[in-house]
């Protein structure tokens, strides 16, 4: 949409230069490059101010607007880019009206992007790894986001960012996702999920929504030879805030894994 967006805005640039001007077709042609190029250097700056106005010393009591807009500008441009659709069942049974812990399988670096675009009006933030956001620019806006770093080497770090996301959580600052497997799984096959993510519900007094993302480790190879990928972000289930007072981590880990388990053998089959 974005993409569309950007092209539609310097497509009517170039045609109104055309018809007042009367510029030749290639003069056209410029005002339409120099108007993308000009709404690319736009979205650049705003993702400086975005970045300039974060301060990554301290968890952040709000959430800006101008960061989550970034955040969904860049997951709608790159999945543009890329071609990525993904078929989303179950968005019905998402919680409405209060913040959640979503846990997901993790295939590829394109998992987050498809799901941010795919659930962008649940301002849904993810915990990752503190490389991504050590980023510069990128890094501060999304943490501006909600978006926070996990050092799973570090158990007192790893602690600190739970509670931390926990606290976006009860605060209402925003959704929060993790991918309990702690890492990409390369060869598709799932991996254990670590218990401890699932602390981040516990303490807020949350729901869990368990979903399961199916063709994105296909995404890489198809971009080369040009082809679209077959995606799915299917939501499972939503384990009430009540059912997760009373289960533990481990029983949500085992619980939400299973889930996952099973739907990707149903999908997939033996594949």
């Amino acid at each position: 949409m974005l993409t569309t967006v950007i092209l539609i805005v310097s497509l009517v640039a170039a045609i109104c230069a055309g018809l007042l001007a009367s510029m030749s077709v290639w003069g056209c042609i410029g005002v339409f490059l120099l108007a993308v190029l000009a709404q690319v250097l736009i979205f650049v700056l705003l993702l400086i101010i975005a970045a300039v106005r974060a301060d990554m010393t301290k968890p952040i009591e709000k959430m800006s607007m101008l960061s989550r807009r970034c955040c969904d500008g860049i997951a709608t441009l790159l999945c543009d880019l890329g071609g990525l659709r993904a078929e989303i069942s179950g968005v019905e049974k998402l919680p409405e009206g209060e913040r959640f812990l979503l846990v997901c399988n993790h295939r590829s670096a394109a998992d987050p992007m498809v799901l941010a675009h795919a659930l962008k009006k649940y301002d849904v933030a993810f915990i990752s790894k503190p490389s991504n956001m050590a980023l510069p620019v990128l890094g501060k806006m999304a943490y501006g986001a909600g978006f926070l770093a996990i050092d799973r080497e570090n158990d007192r770090n790893a602690l600190k960012t739970i509670l931390t996301a926990a606290n976006y959580l009860k605060k209402d600052i925003c959704s929060i996702c993790i991918y309990p497997e702690g890492t990409r799984s390369r060869d598709g096959k799932l991996l254990p999920f670590h218990a401890g993510s699932f602390k981040i519900a516990q303490k807020a007094g949350a729901p869990v929504v368990v979903a399961c993302s199916l063709g994105t480790d296909s995404v890489k190879k198809n971009i080369f030879r040009l082809h679209a990928s077959k995606l799915r972000l299917d939501i499972l289930d939503t384990v009430s805030a009540e059912k997760v007072k009373e289960m533990s981590s481990n029983e949500l880990a085992e619980h939400s894994r299973g889930l996952i388990a099973a739907h990707i053998e149903k999908m997939e089959g033996g594949k």
